[in-house]
């Protein structure tokens, strides 16, 4: 969310809750840039180097920050989180929706509507708008309807049944059943950011992801795959008008490239930075570099429908052979901190108190495994993308896991492979020896919903280790009917508790996800979160 001025005098009946930090390790670097008192100036270039392209505009189709990141300042959500807010846990504030209730059953959300807001292309956004957005999800008989967008829409809200125009500023979401993270889910995914009924019509179905129609306050200008993404101010924007004239988005994929880029002055800021040039960067008074927790955890997740890592204490033996601590401290050089539970650091369910996943004890994980059918150890590989893991470091990480694990006979394989290649092993049944590797997490707390619950079994879901536990199952079923969002997220965290203790997966460390910009660029604080938005920055000449 772009305007913090919006929240006064609005309706929020599940007020955000703050995060706990981490310990003492999540700092920031510097504070002096933020919070200098000076006069903002209007103009100039922003460039960005990111970690990865959009295979294209349609901000409705992806789940990846990558892609969503690209294309937040061009939409607008009903709610949102205020990416520029210095908090643990991002607050929801106001978007396109001034207001919001729910009904006494928790099946029907009513949105009062923010009015005079208009698309890019001049049309007007009322409550006809933001129903052809939500059928076009929702509804297979709707023209624009598109089954990758209807995936993403359905596979984190559950009960997403449809959605009604009440009159021209009133808007209402229907669910088949309660869902008391509705509004967290909303404000958090920019899936159900809304997008232009017009544009729809006027490039049609196929065109549509090639151009990109919002309300935000940047303006799409051009988009050239794989090279940039190019944004003008909207100088009709509803909220508060960013300072500089254009925003560039640029795709480096490499960390070193990125770093090198900066460097050169040939991007302001850049995101992702590489381990082993977070200091250097630190040290030199040409950039503010910051290292902020993200709700990211890198996670390893095997096949566990069948094949070795079914049996639960070969997973609590390969959990209790890694070192998170030397990990995290030495290998990720302090740009993460070890993995004590599956929630990343700025989850609404993080739990602060939980302690590291597993003790290291190489030799009790040798102990256990001799229990097993696989006493000499067993043969796996693990399928990863790196450029799809804003946790730093992932090749460094995985190959220290690997001589970690050939200390109790575990040999495990690295494979390489691109994004989209990954993007179709982890949404298929796997072999027993597979494992996909990635950073588990977002800025909404459905990762549990997403990924452990027994009936989404890939491909039938987004289970993609085929995780199953009824107790676990019945928790987040519980959770979709509480009371309120406390209680649904109290029950989240009994059910990671009872996964981390079937070792369901595989955590390794949370992010910090090292950033820098140089000096020249003022008002930007990164958000403790996948999504970022640096468009409320200013250039000092």
């Amino acid at each position: 969310m772009r305007q913090v001025g919006a929240l006064f005098g609005s309706t929020l009946p599940f007020p955000a809750r703050k995060v706990k930090a981490l310990l003492g390790a999540l700092l920031l670097f510097p504070l002096g840039n933020f919070a200098e008192a000076q006069e903002p100036k209007f103009g100039g270039t922003l460039i960005v180097a990111t970690t990865n392209d959009t295979p294209d505009l349609d901000i409705q189709k992806y789940t990846s920050s990558s892609q969503h990141n690209a294309l937040l300042p061009i939409f607008d959500g009903l709610v949102e989180k205020d990416w520029t807010a210095d908090a643990d846990f991002p607050p929801i504030v106001p978007g396109l929706a001034t207001s919001w209730s729910a009904s006494a059953d928790g099946k029907t959300y009513t949105f009062k509507l923010r009015e005079g807001v208009k698309f890019h292309d001049g049309t007007p956004f009322n409550a006809e708008a933001a129903n052809f957005n939500f059928q076009r999800m929702t509804n297979k008989e709707h023209p624009y309807y598109d089954q990758q967008a209807g995936s993403a829409a359905l596979g984190v809200l559950k009960g997403l049944k449809g959605s009604m125009v009440v009159d021209e500023y009133t808007f209402q979401i229907e669910l088949s059943e309660p869902n008391a993270g509705l509004i967290e889910a909303l404000a958090s995914l920019p899936n159900y950011y809304i997008m232009s009924p017009a544009a729809f019509e006027k490039y049609g179905k196929d065109a549509i992801g090639q151009n990109a129609v919002g309300t935000g306050p940047f303006k799409l200008v051009e988009w050239v795959r794989g090279q940039r993404t190019v944004m003008a101010r909207n100088d009709d924007y509803w909220g508060k008008k960013p300072y500089v004239d254009q925003m560039v988005y640029r795709p480096i994929i490499e960390p070193a490239a990125r770093a090198a880029a900066l460097k050169a002055g040939e991007v302001q800021i850049a995101w992702d930075l590489p381990v082993d040039q977070v200091e250097s960067f630190k040290s030199d008074t040409k950039y503010n570099v910051y290292l902020r927790g993200i709700p990211a955890t890198k996670v390893i997740e095997c096949w566990q429908a069948s094949g070795p890592f079914s049996d639960k204490r070969v997973r609590k033996a390969v959990n209790m052979a890694i070192d998170r601590d030397t990990l995290a401290n030495v290998i990720l050089k302090g740009t993460a901190v070890p993995a004590t539970q599956i929630y990343g650091i700025g989850s609404a369910s993080y739990d602060p108190s939980l302690p590291v996943f597993e003790k290291y004890d190489p030799e009790a994980a040798t102990a256990l495994l001799a229990e097993t059918s696989f006493p000499d150890g067993f043969n796996f590989f693990i399928i990863t993308s790196p450029e799809n893991e804003p946790v730093a470091g992932a090749l460094q990480a995985y190959e220290f896991v690997q001589a970690n694990l050939a200390e109790i006979g575990v040999n495990m394989e690295i494979r390489v492979r691109d994004n989209a290649v990954f993007g179709e092993v982890y949404m298929k049944a796997k072999a027993d020896d597979e494992c996909v590797t990635f950073d588990r997490g977002y800025d909404t707390d459905f990762i549990l919903d997403m990924g452990y619950t027994g009936s989404g079994c890939v491909p039938n879901g987004m289970n993609d280790q085929c995780y199953k536990n009824d107790e676990v199952d019945a928790l987040l079923q519980k959770a979709y009917t509480a009371a309120n969002i406390e209680e649904w997220r109290k029950l989240h965290q009994q059910a990671q508790k009872l996964i981390i203790d079937d070792s369901g997966t595989i955590p390794l460390v949370h992010g910090l996800r090292p950033m820098a910009a140089l000096t020249s660029v003022k008002n930007w604080l990164p958000a403790k979160a996948w999504l970022q938005y640096p468009g409320n920055a200013w250039l000092e000449n």
